[in-house]
């Protein structure tokens, strides 16, 4: 008998108390060397998927002819016994495979399919994506719109000549500007796509692995149009239609591409929130333009007896500004803390942005209560304490000068 036997009570208890153990992530260059060629050989055997799948067209389509579905399952069951299995094969694994490894494969496998065939590159990003979507559970009508979405990008990326007069510009601002703005665009347009998917988490607009990879793939490609012939004239090329463009642009066409820039901002970006009905829209910018005629004459804005817009609240504006407000307050904090300064005094608060963005529309209002939530907020406090003081300055002496918010 053992002294595990003798004591089993005690040795369960201990081991129970233990604290379980995980596997470390790899480090950045952990097994780069063998990364790289199984993440080079997992691509090209995407790759090889993406095209079997176009060769799924013939089975379907006998299907359609003879009725049933006998000739493409047994076409889809080989191209899982065989594609899908070599995809698998080659995953690399997250333990042992460090980003070094990942992000120089992903270009091995990469580079010489966009240089040899762009429209395979496109064609497999698609299709490749979207499958591996499918398996991880994704409607099908969202994987296909975020591979859709994915894949423009990059033919977009590849059609677009790598712009620059020399080197340095060609492969930093031409090449990996270009190609990390462009990579974030993608990678956010999937997020938004496939947001409460099971797929949900596995693109990050600014993931660093990506951002390394675009940059790396953006550098490769302007190296690439420096010493390419072919690619210096694409370039070229486009510079001269621009610079057609322009010379083709009379004043007049400027000054309409200017007044078309002040209509948007009259009629939609100045607007704060969404407006009812096309009367609205028309209602806002002609106070806009009342206004910007009073300021031109010198003389004070009044628009208050002109006709405002209705609007509702704008959902998506209201969680930017509550965004941009959490950074420039988190921002001034550390400022603060840095520079030593005193806290900010406690004063009293007329409006809080919150209690804004939680009111909802009830009923019949009045265009100006719709436009200005802040006077609303001071109503509110006003009725809940008539005789509230406030701070608005000093006097000569630096003495503290108040008064009643009524």
């Amino acid at each position: 008998m053992s002294g595990l036997d003798l004591f089993e009570r005690e040795t369960e208890e201990r081991f129970a108390r233990m604290t379980p153990l995980e596997r470390p992530e790899a480090g950045t260059w952990d097994g780069f060397a063998r990364g790289t060629f199984s993440t080079m050989m997992q691509g090209f055997a995407k790759t090889a998927r993406a095209v079997d799948v176009l060769g799924s067209v013939g089975p379907i389509a006998q299907d359609a002819i003879t009725g049933g579905t006998e000739a493409q399952d047994r076409y889809f069951r080989e191209h899982e016994e065989v594609f899908q299995s070599a995809v698998d094969y080659w995953e690399p694994s997250g333990h042992d495979i460090g980003a070094a490894g990942r992000i120089v494969g992903t270009m091995a496998g990469l580079l010489p399919i966009v240089v040899t065939s762009p429209s395979l590159a496109v064609a497999t990003t698609q299709l490749s994506m979207a499958e591996d979507l499918v398996d991880k559970g994704v409607d099908a009508t969202k994987a296909q719109g975020a591979a859709a979405a994915y894949a423009a990008g990059l033919g977009l990326g590849i059609l677009v000549p790598v712009l620059g007069q020399n080197l340095w510009q060609r492969v930093l601002l031409g090449g990996a500007g270009f190609n990390v703005a462009q990579g974030v665009a993608m990678r956010g347009g999937a997020q938004v796509i496939l947001k409460g998917t099971p797929a949900e988490g596995d693109f990050k607009a600014l993931n660093p692995q990506d951002l390394t990879l675009d940059a790396l793939l953006g550098m490769a490609f302007g190296g690439l149009a420096h010493v390419s012939p072919a690619m210096r004239a694409q370039g070229d090329e486009f510079w001269s239609k621009v610079d057609s463009w322009r010379a083709r642009l009379s004043p007049d066409d400027v000054s309409a591409l200017a007044v078309t820039r002040l209509a948007q901002h009259a009629t939609a970006d100045s607007l704060p929130g969404k407006p009812a009905t096309p009367e609205d829209v028309a209602a806002h910018a002609e106070r806009v333009k009342q206004a910007v005629t009073d300021l031109l004459e010198g003389r004070s804005v009044e628009v208050a007896d002109m006709n405002a817009a209705k609007v509702a609240p704008d959902s998506a504006r209201w969680e930017d500004a509550r965004k941009g407000v959490e950074t420039l307050t988190q921002e001034a904090e550390r400022v603060r803390v840095e520079e030593g300064l005193p806290k900010v005094p406690e004063s009293v608060e007329i409006a809080r942005a919150p209690e804004i963005m939680e009111q909802k529309v009830e009923g019949e209002t009045t265009p100006a209560e719709a436009a200005d939530p802040i006077a609303r907020a001071a109503d509110r406090a006003l009725a809940d304490d008539p005789e509230l003081i406030v701070r608005i300055g000093e006097d000569e002496t630096g003495k503290p000068k108040t008064m009643k918010v009524s």
